[in-house]
């Protein structure tokens, strides 16, 4: 079975060689965004379209913090997205319960998803 190779990126990959990555084979990027309701990846906007021009699908992913609440968060997403269309699912990176009783994180997260689908967008 012949799977498509994706990549992950964050800042912390620092400045990304796109054309490289496109030569390995790779096919599509899941690019940090956000996180919470306080910080956008300064590396987003370049990731974003670096691959783009070199030809990848995109998409971008958002770091849930469940002590936040949903909207604050989705506006910081749907800010750092502007006009990019994603040609792949958003998707959510719920890692850390940050303290919070899992209903919480559960609660947070499904309200995360109601207003992404909700704006219309697709969300794995």
């Amino acid at each position: 079975m012949d799977r498509a190779k994706g990549i992950d990126v964050s800042r912390y990959q620092g400045v990304i060689d796109w054309a490289q990555v496109a030569q390995a084979g790779y096919s599509f990027a899941a690019i940090r965004a956000t996180i919470g309701d306080y910080y956008t990846d300064p590396r987003f906007a370049e990731n974003w379209q670096g691959a783009r021009d070199n030809g990848l699908l995109v998409t971008a992913y958002h770091v849930v913090k469940p002590a936040i609440a949903a909207n604050a968060q989705m506006m910081r997403l749907l800010d750092a997205l502007a006009d990019r269309q994603p040609d792949l699912p958003l998707a959510l990176d719920v890692e850390l319960k940050d303290g919070c009783p899992e209903q919480q994180v559960l609660d947070v997260t499904r309200a995360c998803l109601e207003i992404l689908t909700g704006e219309g967008l697709r969300v794995i």
